[in-house]
């Protein structure tokens, strides 16, 4: 955008992006991160989020969109026929308390894709996320995890803002929000007890915290 008078930016009248989860916590073109310990479900929380998105039904409280949304999961950790295996158990249990419209909404909505090695700060890994992008256009890529998007340090935080940069440059151009599963650092424990540290207790460069919408 060009600078703008004053005046003139106040009678503008902007399209408002589409609230994807209700509330404030995520809209068209912005970033959030989930973030926890080891074993904290991270995983668990992030396929139930984008269920909920590809269902249109409420997550946590928070509406989403009733009409549901395609949705891209990125596993980058776990290999294809394992999550195959977590998937398959996790549906029969979903299956058991939704109703059919609903069920199949999800399975024609939640896209599903394992690859290791996808870096984002590389032009061949962001570009094979686009290439994806176009071809289902989906409202919300959920990448699983952040670490193993970054082919450089990930305590450098001129490394982390390669990947915040690609993935920024992405948004601009596309209709889509991202979310980030996201691992905390070790607890800073004191003889008497351990310190929260918000946001910050994220692993590797501060960025993250800063760069994200929600976390």
């Amino acid at each position: 955008m060009e600078p703008q008078r004053l005046d003139a930016f106040l009678k503008w009248k902007p399209n408002y992006p589409e609230a994807i989860i209700g509330g404030g916590v995520l809209y068209a073109r912005t970033k959030m991160i989930i973030y926890g310990r080891y074993k904290a479900l991270k995983s668990m929380t992030l396929l139930g989020l984008g269920r909920a998105i590809a269902a249109g039904q409420p997550w946590m409280g928070f509406d989403t969109p009733k009409k549901g949304n395609k949705v891209i999961y990125l596993q980058l950790e776990i290999p294809h026929p394992l999550l195959h295996k977590r998937l398959t158990k996790m549906e029969m249990a979903w299956d058991a308390v939704d109703v059919r419209d609903l069920i199949q909404r999800v399975r024609e909505n939640l896209y599903v894709w394992t690859e290791p090695f996808l870096k984002l700060d590389r032009p061949e890994g962001i570009g094979t996320l686009k290439m994806y992008v176009e071809k289902i256009e989906p409202a919300v890529i959920m990448v699983d995890p952040i670490y193993k998007t970054i082919s450089g340090n990930i305590l450098d935080p001129n490394h982390v803002r390669e990947v915040c940069d690609q993935i920024d440059i992405m948004l601009s151009e596309y209709e889509v929000s991202i979310v980030f599963a996201h691992h905390a650092r070790k607890s800073a424990i004191s003889e008497d007890s351990s310190y929260d540290l918000g946001s910050d207790d994220m692993l590797g460069a501060a960025v993250f915290s800063y760069w994200a919408d929600t976390v």
